[in-house]
Parts: C-alpha cells; sequence; structure tokens
C-alpha cells in the first residue's frame, strides 16, 4: 500500500505544472481606479467592477472622468436588466480622496427581481408548443397550446428580459418570412405587471397572414440539350414554402447544374413572383447559358521541384476535355490532399470563347521535414517519436518517410515510399520495410518486415486499405514454463493477406466529442503465400461518442480480437496471440496482466479478447479534464469461446486529462473491484492520448 500511495504521489507530480497552467486572471478583468457599489446586494463588487471594466476598462487612463463613469453606470444598469431587475436604476457621484484621486461611487437601486409568470400568444397557427421554444429558450415546457405556462424548475424562474423577447419575437417573424409568410407580423411583446411588480405576464400579438407556396416554375431560354435535366431540377422546388430566400436557393441550383455542365459563364436571373390570394405563387427564370467551354490547354504556375505530369495526374480534367465545376473543386481538393503545396489555385483562365485556358497555380511545401514528440506510457514509459519526410521526391509527387520510436521496453523504426495516386488513381500506395523490439511481461518480441498497403477514400467518413505484409518474427527471453506454454514458444516467417475498412464519423481524431468510429482489420496467412503459420484473425471495433451536458462528452467502445489457426497450424505463438489489461484495456490490470497464465502467473495469451468500456468526461477548466470510467474484458484460450461470457475482469476508476496539441496527457486511477491472488488491487496510469 505504501509502495502504491508512493507512486500515485510521485505521478501526480508530474501534473503540478499543468495544473498551475490553468490558473488565469479571469477574462475581461482590468485594473481601474477606486469604485464602490453602494445598494447593491444580488451581485458582489468584483463582478459588477467587471462589467464596468468591460465597458471602460480599455479607454479609461489613471483617474475617472464623467464620461467614463456615466458609461459605466449605463453599462451596470443593462446588466441589471440582462437579469431580469427591470426596475433597477444606478446614479453615480464623485469625489476627491484625499490623495485628491477621484473615486466613483456607483448608486444602485435594485428594485425587484421580475419572474416571467406566462407568456401567451394571439394569432399564430403554424408554429406549436416545443417548436416555440426554439425562439424563447428561458421559458419553460409546454404541449400543443399556444401559450407558456412557467413551472417550478430546480433552476429557477425564467426572469423577464425585455431585450431578450424583443429579439425573440424579431426571430420569430423572420421564420416566418422564410416558412412563406411574406406579410407575416410579430408585435413587440405587451407586459403587464403585478402589484409588486414580480411577476409580468406577457402577450405576442401575431399576425400570420397567407402562406405563399411555390406551384410552377417556368424556364427561358436554357439549351437544348438541357432544358429537360434543367427542368427537372427547378421542379424539385415545387410544392415548398415561397420567399425570396427559395428564388435565390433555385437560381444558385441551375447554374450550379449548367457549370457542371461546361457552362461556367452561365446565369439564372429569377423574375418577380406571380402570388395569387390564395398564396400559390408562380416564377418565370430566365436563362443565359453563355457558351459552353472546353479546356484548350493547362497552364500551370509556381512550380520549382514538381514535374508537370505530376499535377496532369492530379487533375480531373484535361485538353479537350469539357469544362466543369465539380471536376474544377476535385482536382483543387486532390492537389490540396496531397501534401505537396502550402496554397492550390484551379480555374479558368478570363476570357470569352468556347475554349479556354486552365490556369494551375500553387505554392510548393517545404521539400523536407523533421519532427521529434516525447510521449510516456505506464508501461514503456518514457518515448521519443521522431521521423523526416522528403516531400515531392524527384519532383514525382512521392514521398520518402522515415519514422521511429525509442522507449526503455519498446523500439521500432520504418522507412516508407508513399505514392499519393497510385497509377494516376485515388488509391495511395505505401510500401514499407520495418522493424521493432518489444520487452512483453513474459517475453521479448522481435520483427523484421515489409508490407505494401493501398488505402482508397471513398467518402468523408469512409476509406479502407488492403495490402500484403511479410514479416520474419522470434521471440527471447521467455518467462513462460510448463509443456502447455512452452508449446507456444516459436520463431516464425508470417505472409499475410491485410483488410481494413473504416467509418469515421467523429467530429475529432485527438479528442473527439460526438460520433461513432468503427473498424474491421482481417488477416489472412497461409503456406501458400509463402508463411510458416497459417491463419485467420479478425480484429473488430466500435466506439461511440455523445455530449451528455454542458461540457461532458459520453464515450463507449467495444473492441475483439479472434484468431483462428488453420490447415497444419494447432498452436498459434506468444507473439501472434491476444492479450488484455493495461492503459487503453482494462485499467485496474498492469500490461497483458489479465488472462491466461502458466504456473508462474507469467500471461500467456490467448486466441480471443474482447474489452467493453464506459466513460464520462467533463469539461474542468480550460484544458483540464476530468473522466469516470468502466472496462470490462476478457481473453480466452481458444478462439471458439469468442462469444462466451465467462472470465469477464472488470474495473472503475476515475481520471483526469489535459489537452496539447499532440494528444491529452491522461492520468487514470483504478480500482479492480475482485482482486485474485497476486493482482494488484488498483493500478495508476499515466500516457499520453485516449484509451479509445
Amino acid at each position: 500500500m505504501k509502495t502504491l500511495l508512493a507512486r500515485l504521489a510521485g505521478e501526480l507530480l508530474l501534473l503540478l505544472p499543468l495544473l498551475s497552467a490553468c490558473a488565469s486572471t479571469p477574462e475581461g478583468q482590468r485594473k481601474l481606479p477606486p469604485l464602490e457599489f453602494v445598494g447593491a446586494s444580488s451581485f458582489g463588487s468584483s463582478r459588477l467592477a467587471q462589467v464596468v471594466a468591460e465597458e471602460v476598462g480599455e479607454a479609461l487612463q489613471s483617474q475617472w472622468t464623467h464620461s467614463a463613469v456615466d458609461d459605466g453606470a449605463f453599462a451596470v444598469e443593462r446588466f441589471y436588466a440582462s437579469q431580469g431587475f427591470a426596475f433597477a436604476t444606478v446614479g453615480y457621484e464623485l469625489e476627491a480622496d484625499a490623495k485628491g484621486r477621484e473615486r466613483a461611487r456607483f448608486l444602485v437601486e435594485e428594485g425587484p427581481r421580475v419572474a416571467l409568470r406566462s407568456l401567451r400568444f394571439e394569432g399564430l397557427r403554424s408554429l406549436r408548443g416545443e417548436r416555440l421554444e426554439g425562439f424563447f429558450p428561458r421559458v419553460g415546457r409546454s404541449g400543443d397550446s399556444l401559450s407558456f405556462e412557467r413551472e417550478a424548475q430546480d433552476t429557477g424562474p425564467p426572469w423577464w428580459v425585455e431585450s431578450e423577447l424583443a429579439d425573440a419575437c424579431m426571430a420569430l417573424e423572420d421564420h416566418l418570412y422564410r416558412s412563406g409568410y411574406l406579410d407575416a407580423r410579430v408585435t413587440p411583446p405587451h407586459t403587464s405587471f403585478d402589484a409588486p411588480r414580480r411577476n409580468a405576464d406577457v402577450l405576442i400579438e401575431v399576425v400570420e397572414g397567407v402562406r405563399s407556396t411555390l406551384v410552377e416554375v417556368r424556364l427561358e431560354g436554357a439549351p437544348e440539350d438541357e432544358a429537360a435535366r434543367l427542368q427537372h431540377s427547378a421542379t424539385e422546388f415545387v410544392g415548398r414554402a415561397y420567399s425570396p430566400l427559395l428564388g435565390g436557393a433555385l437560381r444558385a441550383r441551375l447554374e450550379e447544374q449548367l457549370a457542371e455542365r461546361g457552362y461556367p459563364d452561365a446565369r439564372a436571373i429569377v423574375g418577380d413572383a406571380e402570388r395569387d390570394e390564395d398564396g400559390a405563387t408562380r416564377l418565370e427564370v430566365q436563362i443565359r447559358p453563355g457558351e459552353r467551354v472546353r479546356i484548350a490547354s493547362i497552364e500551370i504556375r509556381g512550380t520549382r521541384r514538381t514535374r508537370a505530369a505530376t499535377i496532369l495526374e492530379l487533375l480531373e480534367l484535361e485538353p479537350g476535355d469539357v469544362y466543369s465545376v465539380q471536376d474544377e473543386r476535385d482536382s483543387f481538393r486532390a492537389l490540396y490532399q496531397s501534401g505537396l503545396f502550402t496554397t492550390v489555385s484551379v480555374g479558368l483562365a478570363p476570357g470569352e470563347g468556347p475554349e479556354r485556358v486552365l490556369v494551375v497555380e500553387v505554392e510548393e511545401a517545404t521539400a523536407s521535414e523533421f519532427y521529434l514528440e516525447p510521449g510516456y506510457g505506464s508501461y514503456e514509459r518514457l518515448r521519443i517519436g521522431m521521423g523526416w519526410k522528403l516531400r515531392n521526391l524527384f519532383g514525382t509527387g512521392r514521398s520518402l518517410e522515415l519514422d521511429a520510436s525509442l522507449a526503455e521496453l519498446a523500439q521500432k523504426g520504418s522507412i516508407s515510399l508513399v505514392t499519393p495516386r497510385f497509377l494516376g488513381s485515388d488509391v495511395r500506395s505505401t510500401l514499407s520495410v520495418f522493424s521493432s523490439r518489444r520487452i512483453e511481461p513474459s517475453f521479448t518480441n522481435l520483427e523484421n518486415g515489409a508490407s505494401w498497403i493501398l488505402g482508397r477514400r471513398f467518402s468523408r467518413r469512409v476509406t479502407a486499405t488492403l495490402g500484403y505484409e511479410f514479416k520474419d518474427t522470434s521471440v527471447s527471453d521467455v518467462d513462460v514454463i510448463g509443456a502447455p506454454a512452452q508449446a507456444l514458444v516459436d520463431s516464425v516467417e508470417i505472409s499475410s493477406i491485410k483488410f481494413t475498412p473504416v467509418h469515421d464519423a467523429r467530429d475529432s481524431f485527438l479528442m473527439p466529442t460526438r460520433g461513432t468510429i468503427s473498424r474491421l482489420a482481417f488477416e489472412f496467412a497461409d503456406a501458400a503465400i509463402g508463411s510458416e503459420l497459417d491463419f485467420t484473425r479478425l480484429s473488430p471495433s466500435l466506439s461511440f461518442y455523445h455530449p451528455a451536458w454542458s461540457g461532458s462528452v459520453l464515450a463507449l467502445s467495444w473492441r475483439g480480437g479472434v484468431i483462428i489457426p488453420i490447415h497444419s497450424t494447432s498452436d498459434i505463438p506468444l507473439q501472434e496471440r491476444f492479450f488484455n489489461g493495461g492503459e487503453n484495456t482494462v485499467r485496474s490490470f498492469r500490461e497483458d496482466q489479465l488472462g491466461p497464465t502458466d504456473a508462474q502467473g507469467n500471461p500467456v495469451g490467448g486466441e480471443t479478447f474482447q474489452v467493453l468500456s464506459a466513460e464520462l468526461r467533463q469539461a474542468l477548466r480550460g484544458n483540464l479534464e476530468g473522466a469516470l470510467f468502466v472496462d470490462t474484458g476478457n481473453v480466452q484460450l481458444e478462439h471458439a469461446d469468442f462469444f462466451s461470457t465467462e472470465d469477464f475482469r472488470s474495473g472503475v476508476g476515475i481520471g483526469l486529462r489535459y489537452r496539447l496539441p499532440i494528444g491529452p496527457i491522461r492520468v487514470d486511477y483504478a480500482v479492480n473491484p475482485d482482486p485474485r491472488d497476486s493482482e494488484s488491487r488498483a493500478v495508476l496510469h499515466f500516457t499520453v492520448g485516449m484509451a479509445f
């Protein structure tokens, strides 16, 4: 226990610089000449002084002026009104102290704080109940009636704030206009107060008028070969509520469609709407297509090292093609995502005529880049990641990348040749040679090999990789004992095919707050492709992130794996088996300590595993975040037990994260609710990056 407490204290000492960095002066706080507040009881002097400082602090020098104190009094009065003190008044006086310095005294008469007791609407038919809450969010719930009655709430009553109600009425009128009620009018709120002036009843009168609906769109002047397509697009707008904004959207759609079909100068001119008394609205649109344009040639500007052929390979347009604005955008995206350029511009050169020059202007990125990233893990301890990238190798767009990671218990390195567009396609090719050494709890694993991976992005969220890998794996310093465990010790050459589709809908790679990510890693090794070990391996995972309340995120994750020996293979060696426990799996265990062991308690892994985690993350202050988490998982010796619910082990704990550009620094303290012999009751992990 003493050892655990000493380690806990040592790890927490590492956080002290981070915690001190969180302390900062409140935003907007500025030093002011002497001032005081008389009659203020609902808010402290420091809060009111901050209101004054935000109003006059930058303009004020060493002493008060009448204009500055007058502005300050007005700001305090506005602040009171925004907090529901509808009748608050703030006066002021200036007096000189013994040294002749002016002191500002603000004289506050707060008056009653006014609660919004009820809010009624007259003449409003198109919006009901909950939809009204979007415009009047401080008012309580309602059913289908057109009035809000305040209910008792734990957060207290909604206060009557005249400016907020007026803004909400303007927003409601704008919404009605956009919804086709072109003659809608929302009157300013009419308010009546009770005798003590502590409760307000508000009436809002609405005149909606007739709703306008688009019933017909007539096109004139469209190119003969595009008329049917354009009319079909225009017809999609029929039946919608009409406002001039809809006419603007129709114009943009028609011009975009023409630009995609080779008419970059096309204009769609929407005429005045013809509106009947019942709201039926008709539009006439004049199409001025201009000439259909083909690409005469491509002019490339700004290159020093990059070959013209490299850029042309990335473009979706070539000489002789009919111009398309979508192809132009796709070309821009491909150039920018190649990583070869810091700025990119793609567009037609100014001019007229059916043939025009496509101008591609770029600014090349630096030829080489070096990075150095420190890290830390509870098991590997201090680690240093480093790398060097040589971009645009010989002007071909390819890059040469060297990556290495050094830690006390693990070292790895790789050299990769990356081709962004393999054979001119959207496929990214990565040819790598790698080597790694890692000291596991019960053995040391050494790998040397090479791989060729092809990757493609199918959409903003969906990617997939397909490749081949050959590696020579060997083990040493093996601690496992006993005949069954020793049968798992083997050095083998593995030749395998890998396929990994990924669907990533997260809003952030490092610190997601919403969305999901799912991944399925498939690997097949067989003697037919030169492997000494025959197996099929599947490693699926799914993570889900959702905001629970302000500043919080609920994160859920399931990860699993199964490796199935096939053909002549009967045993999967230690270095290819699954292990569980550690900073990124079940955190109440140390690295790899969850699961089957030999007679001496050394982990031997298994052919299948699962991990389920739930974590509630809460922003605390600045970049500091807290977390509560629950992990559970298992490891089974045989792959046939993948769906077994036996021998799941759990952990519960708390954590702190401090966000940095390279990822969060994370401290997790996890407790094992049911420790067995030789298992720790609690484990502290200190690392960089999220658990999932």
